[in-house]
């Protein structure tokens, strides 16, 4: 897979897809984001209801040392259950922080089942470790899968290590994508989703051809892009991220650019280009007017600064109602 396409995606992981990545689990809803990371059976949503915020923590604890996100009330997690669950506190996966941790149970409350999710099908000669981290180490294997197994992808924004949830081993955590295809055969390079409307009606991410569509627009995917986009999609957008900056803690934000539609006439503001009109809309390009990464991290740094300098290209290829 040459990148990845997230749906992750909300604030996946496509990502990269890649992953990649930007998640909704529910039907389209104007001004929602639906991210590029899915919903599986088996898997419990539910919605926070809290004063102030409740602490995502990495460890089982109410301490503020183990605090690594904030969720609000609204705010949707998976409870992707494991032995190390206890009375108090649940590990989940956040769709807004996009990261696993503990909660405190009591504030969360069951909306249902996750449906729809991405599941892969592992393909693997002896086994494929289950990680803690993005690293090939035998000090952070948790678990192991085999030929046959199944798991769903919770993040696939990294071109290589993918987060995912093993039901079976009642584990989670990232695995290299190189020995997962979708259940079915297929590769997982194409994302497709067809249940939201407006701009990102029968949206299409195929990190095959390199090709980016909905019925309203498409692009040319740059190549600097496959190392890693996350993308969240709206009824009147779609946002673009590059993922070695969104995932990473204290990197801004990776903001790369949107494609968005409207009625309003003053819609074309500072970093914004007008693409053309299709179907009573007018399209615009737009990009940051400030810096949205931080150049003290050089890695992650390096790669944004690659992936904004193929921001011309994506504009230029852009493709309005056709």
């Amino acid at each position: 897979m040459r990148g990845q396409c997230v749906k992750q995606k909300m604030k996946g992981m496509l990502n990269w897809k890649a992953w990649m990545i930007l998640l909704l689990l529910t039907a389209a809803v104007f001004g929602q984001p639906k991210p590029v990371l899915a919903s599986a059976g088996g898997v419990g949503v539910y919605t926070v209801q809290v004063d102030g915020y409740l602490a995502l923590r990495n460890a089982k604890a109410y301490d503020a040392s183990n605090e690594i996100g904030e969720l609000h009330t609204g705010q949707q997690v998976l409870h992707v259950e494991t032995r190390n669950d206890s009375g108090d506190y649940w590990y989940v996966y956040s769709l807004t922080e996009q990261k696993l941790g503990y909660v405190n149970k009591d504030y969360l409350v069951y909306d249902g089942m996750l449906e729809d999710g991405i599941y892969c099908d592992v393909n693997v000669d002896g086994y494929l470790a289950i990680r803690t981290a993005k690293a090939y180490d035998a000090s952070n294997e948790i678990g192991k899968l085999y030929t046959g197994d199944t798991v769903l992808v919770l993040n696939d924004s990294d071109p290589e290590y993918w987060l995912i949830y093993s039901p079976d081993e009642l584990e989670a955590g990232y695995v290299n994508r190189n020995y997962l295809v979708t259940t079915g055969g297929n590769t997982g390079n194409v994302y497709t989703d067809n249940s939201v409307g407006g701009i990102s009606a029968n949206l299409r991410c195929d990190m095959d051809n390199m090709i980016f569509s909905t019925s309203a627009i498409s692009f040319l995917i740059p190549d600097s892009w496959a190392k890693g986009i996350t993308y969240f999609y709206y009824e009147d957008r779609i946002e673009f991220y590059c993922s070695a900056v969104y995932n990473a803690a204290g990197m801004e934000d990776g903001y790369l650019c949107s494609i968005f539609r409207s009625t309003d006439p003053n819609a074309g503001y500072e970093g914004t280009t007008f693409m053309g009109s299709f179907g009573g809309y007018d399209y615009y390009f737009s990009r940051p007017t400030d810096l949205r990464a931080n150049p003290n991290d050089a890695y992650n740094y390096s790669v944004y600064q690659e992936m904004s300098g193929d921001l011309d290209s994506v504009r230029t290829s852009l493709v309005i109602g056709e």
